[in-house]
C-alpha cells in the first residue's frame, strides 16, 4: 500500500509519481531556480572572504602572529556571516528576475530523486560559478 511505501521510505520517498513524469523543462527550471541565487551567494562569499582575509592578514596578522591560513579562516567566517545576512536579499532579487522553481510541480514530483538531484546540481553549479566570479578582487589587486 502507499502507507507502506512511506514507512519504508523507498527511492522516491514514498511518492507515487515516478521521476519520468517530470519533464526535462521542469527539471531545468528547478536547477536554474537554485543556480541563480547560489551564483550571487558564491560571488559575495568569495569576494568578501578574499577582501576580509587580506585585510585581517594585513591588520592583525603581523601584530598577532597569524598565519596566512588563520587569516583566511577568519576571512571565511566574516564572509559566511555576510552571506547569511544577504541570502534572503539575493533570493528575492533572483525571484524578481523570474528565476523561481516551476509552480506546476506536484508534491509527489517534488519528492522524486530527479527533482532533488536537479536542486543539488543547480546549487552546486551556481555556487561554483559564483565563487569563480567572486575572485574578482584578485584581478583588481585587492
Amino acid at each position: 500500500s502507499g502507507r507502506e511505501g512511506e514507512e519504508r521510505g523507498g527511492e522516491d520517498g514514498g511518492a507515487s509519481t515516478s521521476a519520468s513524469s517530470t519533464t526535462t523543462e521542469q527539471l531545468r527550471g528547478v536547477a536554474l531556480s537554485q543556480a541563480v541565487p547560489f551564483i550571487g551567494f558564491g560571488l559575495c562569499d568569495n569576494a568578501v572572504m578574499i577582501t576580509a582575509g587580506e585585510s585581517i592578514e594585513t591588520a592583525l596578522g603581523v601584530g598577532l602572529g597569524l598565519s596566512t591560513m588563520a587569516a583566511a579562516g577568519f576571512g571565511n567566517t566574516v564572509s559566511d556571516v555576510v552571506g547569511i545576512g544577504l541570502s534572503s536579499k539575493i533570493e528575492t532579487f533572483a525571484e524578481r528576475l523570474g528565476f523561481q522553481a516551476p509552480q506546476n510541480l506536484t508534491q509527489a514530483q517534488r519528492m522524486t530523486a530527479a527533482v532533488r538531484w536537479a536542486k543539488v546540481a543547480g546549487a552546486t553549479g551556481g555556487v561554483t560559478v559564483g565563487c569563480l566570479l567572486g575572485m574578482f578582487p584578485l584581478l583588481l589587486g585587492w
